[in-house]
This record gives C-alpha cells, structure tokens and sequence, in this order.
C-alpha cells in the first residue's frame, strides 16, 4: 500500500487539551464550520506517531507538536525509527513535568527474525496551555483505516496509565 508523502496518523494523544466548540474558521477561502455548540476539535500539545515511507520501506515517526485555538499546527520536533516490519509494538510514556516541559519516550519493538528494537526520546521546553486550569486529555485521532481495510491493519491501546501530580511553582 502506498503511503502518503507526509505519512498516515497511526495515533494520537493531546494533552493540556481545550476542546473548541464555537465557530472555527479556517485560512480565507478554507475551510467553514458553524457554531452548533458540539466538539469539533482540540487545541493543544499532540503526541502523534505516524507510519512513513523511507526509500520504499516502512518507517515509524514519533512527533510532539502543537495545535492552536486558530488550528494551525506546528511541529515542535519528530524523529524518524526504522525500517520496521509489517507488525510491531510500540511503547510510550508522555511526560508533562509542570505545564513547562513536555517529554516523549519512544520504544518500537520489532518482533520475528530480526527482533530489533529501536529507541527514541523527544523532548522539548514549552508552556503551551500551561495555564489552562481544566486542561483536557484526549486520545485517537488515527487515520490508519483511510489508506488500509480493518482487516489488514489496525491500532490497538493495550493499556493507559494516566497520574496527575500538582506542581509547585
């Protein structure tokens, strides 16, 4: 199957998330939504893991980025782990420390012959929505089911551990 130049969502976090339910308008001439008082998006901080195509071969794509109230959305920084096998395991843990510093760590477990596993961590130093005091979290957003059928490709969240701690000062 082909994938799409900039990759295909796989998954999804937001974090210190704000959902949008008013009039959201996009660039002029872009895209229109009217108020309807429902959940049409999310702004925040997105843990995102992308499937990308590197010289013919399947590749994983761990990115932090950000989505603003205005939808815009931009890439704090993302790596490229691979080449991978038609099936692996990722594991993540996302690390908010304070509303100041975001931190990803990325295992991507290769089963089979080559049983290789590739490691990565991301971090970056932002207060992007640090002073939301009901910050959401959110998670989905896969877009895997456009390019590939149910049945030849899925993503599955095995386990979610979420802890809050209060932060001072």
């Amino acid at each position: 199957h082909q994938i799409a130049e900039g990759g295909v969502c796989i998954f999804a976090v937001c974090i210190r998330g704000v959902p949008l339910f008013e009039h959201v308008s996009g660039p002029p001439g872009g895209f229109q939504f009217p108020h309807d008082g429902s959940h049409k998006f999310d702004s925040g901080l997105f843990v995102s893991f992308f499937l990308t195509n590197v010289d013919g071969q399947c590749h994983v794509a761990p990115t932090l980025a950000l989505v603003t109230e205005q939808l815009l959305e931009l890439n704090l920084m993302d790596e490229v782990l691979g080449p991978v096998p038609e099936s692996f395991y990722i594991d993540f843990a996302i690390v908010d420390q304070g509303g100041r510093n975001i931190q990803l760590d990325v295992i991507v477990r290769c089963p089979g012959p080559e049983r290789r596993t590739l490691r990565k961590l991301l971090a970056d130093h932002t207060t992007f929505h640090d002073h939301v005091h009901n910050a959401t979290i959110s998670i989905g957003y896969s877009h895997l089911n456009e390019y590939v059928s149910a049945r030849e490709a899925s993503a599955v969240l095995q386990n979610l551990s979420i802890a809050e701690q209060q932060c001072d000062g």
